[in-house]
């Protein structure tokens, strides 16, 4: 079973042959870093992806301000974190930057809905839109209630 490593994201991110990729599906490799995904993130062949798989790659927050230092993949509607080891630094990233603005759908962990630092930060962000928003209070709800959410 191959496994797509750093070294391998950083030949997809210069692949002439990425330019109209709108899904990228990475689910399960878990030898990317966050140096793997910066590459993704700021090649310009990958300026049409718009739906993007990371669970189960292990990326932590590192990984998630990797791509939210992005410029290259505005474009970006549905990203999942899921089964990852992310902290509320990761969920507070994903609030304050506007290149998640546009997302429509977002998958992230079950353990990340039981913190109210980085629920709070997705409620209260500028940036993302009421299904984010409902989807967050939903999962509060489904992981066991932890927080007094007004």
């Amino acid at each position: 079973h191959n496994r797509i490593t750093d070294r391998g994201l950083e030949a997809l991110a210069h692949s002439l042959h990425m330019t109209e990729l709108r899904r990228l599906s990475l689910s399960g490799h878990q030898s990317i870093s966050s140096a793997g995904l910066r590459a993704l993130a700021n090649s310009r062949h990958l300026r049409a992806l718009e739906d993007l798989n990371l669970g189960g790659c292990d990326v932590g927050d590192e990984g998630v301000e990797a791509l939210a230092s992005s410029r290259s993949i505005a474009r970006l509607r549905r990203l999942s974190l899921f089964n990852n080891p992310l902290t509320p630094r990761a969920l507070e990233v994903i609030a304050r930057e506007p290149l998640f603005a546009d997302l429509e759908y977002l998958r992230l962990p079950d353990h990340t809905y039981a913190s109210e630092q980085g629920v709070r930060a997705l409620l209260e962000s500028e940036h993302l839109g009421g299904w984010i928003k409902r989807h967050v209070r939903d999962m509060v709800c489904r992981v066991g209630d932890l927080l007094e959410l007004d």
